[in-house]
């Protein structure tokens, strides 16, 4: 287990994972190596796989990620990038 997640989070996630949620020939470790990348499109091409379940639980985790103390500098930062590209996402969509 990576140690950027503590541990009821990277369960919640993990159920998400394991119920078919997340894109299913992506290791889970893959999935957030990719969100938490702060490259743009690997944080696209992870996240726009996701239902909408799944989309809600990552955002969540990642808002507290951005928000919450306890976390590694690196990883609020990393965090941060994904939501400002995940917000991006959801206005193109909403203006399509």
């Amino acid at each position: 287990m990576p140690d950027c997640f503590s541990f009821l989070a990277w369960n919640i996630i993990e159920i998400y994972w394991n119920g078919g949620g997340f894109m299913e020939n992506l290791p889970l470790s893959d999935f957030w190596d990719a969100i938490l990348s702060r490259n743009p499109r690997l944080i696209r091409e992870a996240f726009v796989g996701l239902d909408e379940s799944s989309k809600t639980a990552v955002m969540a985790h990642l808002e507290k990620m951005a928000t919450e103390s306890g976390w590694h500098p690196e990883q609020v930062k990393s965090a941060k990038a994904a939501l400002v590209v995940i917000h991006g996402m959801n206005v193109k969509t909403r203006r399509s």
